[in-house]
Order: structure tokens, then C-alpha cells, then sequence
């Protein structure tokens, strides 16, 4: 009797811990930069966000020389979805992209859900 008591305890210990693992749904850091521009451009914004950084302006990310973006012919830029008036002035996206040095472009929202690319 004594011996099915310790079984039963030692199996109840094993199933609680198993069923106690915490999750953590938030932005997290990257480790390895992805090489994909529309990964690239959210693991930024993320990493971002991590920092405490103000991403309703609409930063163009890719432009920040802080920041480890390395994907040749695209820029990441953030966004509002749906547009705002400020989103459709050119002054507001990435200079890049404006004065034709890329020919690509990641938009992220300021929460940084992917928007388009193009």
C-alpha cells in the first residue's frame, strides 16, 4: 500500500510540472537576423518595441544606422493600418525607397503586423 502511495505522489508531481510551463506571447528578442526582408523588418520592429522605442511616428527602420539591417535592395518602413494621411506623404517613407537607392519595401504596423511589400 505504502509503495502505490509513493507511485501515485511521484506520477502526480511529474504531470502538475508538466502542465505548469509559463508562455510568453510578446515580442522577443531575435538571435539570429533573418536574411528574409519582410522577417527582417518585423524581428526589427520587435527588437524596437523591446527597447521601449515610440513606433507610432513611423520610423523607417531600415535607415537607422543603430539597427542590423543588411538586405540589399529593400527598406522596412512602419505604417498605419489602415492608412493615415501621414503614411501617403512621401516625406514619410524611406528615403531609400524615394530617391530609388532600393526598389523594394517591408511596411510593418507600429505593433509590428506585417502590412504589404512591395
Amino acid at each position: 500500500m505504502r509503495n502505490l502511495l509513493i507511485v501515485f505522489a511521484v506520477i502526480s508531481i511529474i504531470l502538475v510540472s508538466g502542465c505548469t510551463t509559463t508562455t510568453n506571447d510578446g515580442p522577443q528578442p531575435t538571435s539570429t537576423p533573418s536574411s528574409d526582408p519582410q522577417t527582417r523588418c518585423v524581428e526589427l520592429c520587435r527588437d524596437q518595441i523591446l527597447s521601449n522605442v515610440d513606433m507610432s511616428s513611423g520610423p523607417c527602420l531600415s535607415e537607422n544606422k543603430e539597427l542590423d539591417w543588411n538586405i540589399e535592395n529593400w527598406a522596412c518602413d512602419v505604417a498605419h493600418e489602415p492608412r493615415k494621411e501621414i503614411d501617403k506623404h512621401s516625406l514619410n517613407q524611406c528615403q531609400e525607397f524615394r530617391k530609388e537607392n532600393v526598389a523594394h519595401f517591408v511596411e510593418v504596423t507600429p505593433n509590428c503586423e506585417f502590412i504589404r511589400k512591395l
